[in-house]
């Protein structure tokens, strides 16, 4: 199960890298289900406890949250996949994230390295996830990173790993890039395929996927893009 958390759906740089994973995955025998976030009704959490007080763990807002966690309990992988904002996920995923609420219990128990609530059903999953930033440096994923392996602790789900693209706008913008891009999206779809057959990929298709740009060359190109697309203005910009 691929939840796509980009609020662009499949008209954004996340689809536009994701969707060779996805073929690669689909190669390697993987029966792929996209669940566009964009287009369904998620509400949030109103703290109302009733998934807690009834012995279903059902959510009493009548949206599309309900069906898609039981979806998402028929999956054996779940794939995170967003843009990467402001050091954290789209508000559209955080949301869906907070939602699973329902499908633990209230009490709390002792978990790995903290207090945690038991899951209502033990399931052989695990989760990946997939993103991309408009940044050239793959630092700017460090708090992403860290922020689902606290998940994958409350959720009682293995975190196997995670695809990280950085610089995403520059690489099929800027022809000079052409075969690093190319490479890029070919690791991409490989990848996929590898973690479907073998449960993870190997050290050298993650580097290649993640090729670095050099921070400076990145601003120099980023922002003669963004001199032909911004209105000109009277006024100089620095930066605070």
């Amino acid at each position: 199960m691929v939840i796509l958390g980009s609020p662009r759906g499949r008209n954004g740089y996340t689809f536009h890298y994701l969707n060779r994973f996805i073929k690669g995955l689909e190669t390697g025998g993987a029966s792929v289900e996209i669940v566009e976030l964009a287009k369904k009704k998620v509400n949030p959490c109103i703290g109302c406890f009733h998934c807690w007080k009834n012995s279903t763990g059902r959510c009493i807002q009548n949206d599309d949250v309900n069906d898609l966690y039981d979806k998402y309990h028929e999956s054996d992988l779940i794939v995170y996949a967003f843009t990467l904002y402001w050091d954290t996920v789209p508000g559209i995923l955080k949301i869906f994230i907070e939602r699973a609420f329902c499908l633990e219990h209230p009490y709390m128990i002792e978990g790995l390295y903290k207090t945690r609530h038991p899951r209502r059903k033990k399931l052989d999953q695990s989760f990946f996830v997939f993103s991309v930033c408009g940044f050239p440096e793959q630092s700017h994923f460090d708090s992403i990173k860290e922020y689902f392996k606290k998940i994958s602790h409350n959720a009682h789900i293995p975190f196997i790993g995670g695809i990280y693209r950085s610089a995403c706008m520059f690489l099929p913008n800027d022809p000079l890039y052409f075969k690093i891009y190319n490479n890029v999206l070919d690791s991409i779809r490989e990848a996929g395929e590898m973690l479907y057959k073998n449960g993870r990929i190997d050290n050298k298709t993650i580097k290649k996927i993640q090729t670095k740009i050099d921070p400076k060359e990145f601003c120099l190109h980023a922002n003669k893009y963004w001199d032909n697309v911004v209105q000109k203005i009277d006024f100089f910009v620095s930066s605070v």
